[in-house]
């Protein structure tokens, strides 16, 4: 008798994440997608940063404000992830930008979702540590090709909004007063 595998494998999770990432960037239309793009950015860029000054905080190395200081034994994953989920919900909610309807073409805003759960996606496993990075790559085949293919991710975004442009014309702003 053969038993089925209880846990779904880490391929299956993946393609869950990029199926509901595209259908959301769908939902959000295109300038909300590229705020979202850019908070990515933002976040990963502000995780990498600020994720030793946090870790010699959470060490007990260094008092905040020389009376406050904290020991314990976060990881530097966790701390990478807070912050980044942080700078990205702070980012989209403070953007000020609403979805609007233009003239964006289908494959442009396939194409800005699907870089954008990529980013992420390879955010995530950036701050990964090297051994359990490794576990990850072993297991699933997704995995593996996201974090080998990772500067693609990174610069793909910018060549599509290049060749595709800004995409907007002026009808489809409202009119100023």
């Amino acid at each position: 008798m053969v038993l089925l595998q209880a846990a779904p494998s880490w391929d299956l999770v993946i393609t869950l994440v990029f199926v509901i990432g595209i259908s959301y960037g769908f939902i959000i239309l295109r300038d909300r997608v590229l705020v979202l793009l850019l908070s990515l950015y933002a976040g990963t860029a502000l995780a990498n940063t600020l994720a030793g000054p946090i870790q010699k905080f959470f060490n007990g190395d260094v008092a905040l404000l020389n009376k406050l200081w904290v020991e314990s034994s976060v990881s530097p994953f966790a701390i990478k992830m807070f912050v980044f989920a942080a700078a990205v919900v702070l980012i989209c909610a403070k953007s000020g930008l609403a979805a609007r309807r233009t003239g964006v073409s289908f494959f442009e805003l396939a194409a800005y979702s699907f870089f954008s759960v990529c980013v992420g996606i390879s955010s995530v496993f950036g701050f990964m540590e090297p051994d359990r990075l490794k576990l990850f790559t072993d297991s699933s085949k997704m995995a593996s090709f996201i974090v080998n293919h990772q500067l693609l991710w990174i610069i793909a975004p910018f060549i599509i909004l290049a060749l595709l442009g800004g995409g907007y014309s002026r009808s489809s702003y409202p009119p100023e007063y």
